[in-house]
């Protein structure tokens, strides 16, 4: 068998691109999140006065903010958590059915708690200060930080002087500008590549998987890389 079989490559190339479209469709089920926190902002502040709040009144909204937008980030992070293992499957199958293709062999399949234990066991192979972080931490941490800059955008506007009507604009962002200056806009763009992230990740970790259940016809891999 040759080193690097043309079809094997071939192959793979083909399956990025519909793994890209993968990671388009499960950032797009994600977005239901960005309503959810909308719907939150709308239910908690519109129609009331917060520049007339005292402190002690405007802790007690930001603590109930804070709840609310912790059962949304609890929501995303077991969602996409969820995902990842059915990714890993279908990532799984794929990568033994292509090494079937160029190849005759008895493979070893990875089981349902390996592909687990490889999605939640392994670190991130990312840039930046997310390095290394096992995935559940990875979109725990990415999902709060996100969420805190709402309520922390209603905690700077009511020590700024700011109306209520400003605080929601601030946080939803201005027709104008086609939404894209306001906090929803970083928000959505946090949650759009933490969920991308986790895709990729699913399906490395798969792959890999299946190379290393079988070694003995897996010798090594070559990376392949388009610029």
């Amino acid at each position: 068998m040759p080193e690097s079989p043309e079809e094997l490559t071939e192959i793979a190339t083909r399956h990025q691109v519909y793994l890209e479209g993968l990671k388009t469709h499960e950032t797009n089920k994600a977005k239901k999140f960005l309503k959810d926190i909308e719907n939150i902002v709308s239910t908690k502040l519109a129609g009331k006065d917060i520049t007339s709040y005292s402190k002690k009144r405007l802790d007690k909204l930001l603590k109930s903010v804070r709840a609310d937008l912790k059962i949304v980030s609890g929501n995303y992070s077991d969602m996409v958590a969820g995902e990842s293992v059915d990714i890993a499957k279908y990532e799984r199958d794929f990568e033994i059915k292509s090494l079937g293709a160029v190849v005759a062999y008895d493979f070893v399949v990875p089981t349902a708690s390996q592909l687990r234990t490889a999605v939640f066991d392994n670190p991130l192979t990312t840039n930046g200060a997310d390095n290394g972080k096992m995935l559940k931490p990875f979109l725990k941490d990415m999902s709060n930080r996100s969420m805190e800059q709402v309520a922390l955008v209603i905690q700077s506007g009511y020590y700024q002087g700011e109306t209520t009507s400003q605080i929601i604009r601030n946080i939803k962002g201005t027709r104008q500008a086609g939404f894209k200056d306001g906090t929803m806009h970083r928000v959505n763009r946090a949650i759009s590549v933490a969920t991308r992230t986790a895709v990729q990740h699913a399906s490395v970790q798969a792959r890999e998987q299946v190379w290393s259940n079988n070694r003995d016809i897996v010798k090594k891999v070559r990376w392949v890389s388009t610029l």
